[in-house]
């Protein structure tokens, strides 16, 4: 594997992280959200059975469906958190992968980490130069077929 691939994977698992995270959030406020309905609706329920208000066969569903709802968030959440966890776990394996690749690379140069960062800039140099190129020709073919047009 080359370093930019490594470097592609590893950008992939930080991103994953990345998502992975804001799902585990939005799933922590739906729980805190679930769990407030739940509280509301065993208040209204307790005003009902304390005899403050006639009963109400709603009250017992609405009771029952935010029981359900808030076992279902917390049950969301724990998934999320195993996703957080597994894709901490692939970011630290392609940093790892990265730094293989880094490694590979010094050794088949015979450099140590200064060398490899010149042997980096240098190479990018020579691709950047590559692009200049073929960007100066593309145009110039443009520019040719627009005045001869066929």
């Amino acid at each position: 594997m080359t370093v930019a691939e490594a470097r592609e994977r590893e950008a992939a698992a930080q991103r994953e992280l990345e998502a992975a995270i804001i799902a585990r959030d939005a799933l922590r406020l739906s729980i805190e959200v679930t769990e407030r309905d739940l509280s509301r609706a065993l208040a209204a329920r307790k005003r009902v059975v304390g005899g403050v208000m006639p009963p109400d066969p709603a009250s017992r569903i609405s009771v029952s469906a935010a029981r359900d709802a808030a076992a279902t968030a917390r049950a969301r959440f724990k998934k999320a958190e195993e996703r957080v966890r597994a894709a901490e776990h692939a970011l630290a394996a392609a940093k790892r992968q990265t730094d293989e690749s880094r490694q590979a690379v010094m050794d088949r140069l015979g450099v140590d980490s200064s060398g490899y960062v010149r042997v980096m800039l240098a190479e990018a140099r020579e691709h950047e130069q590559r692009a200049a190129a073929a960007r100066a020709e593309a145009l110039a073919a443009m520019r040719s077929t627009r005045a001869c047009p066929p």
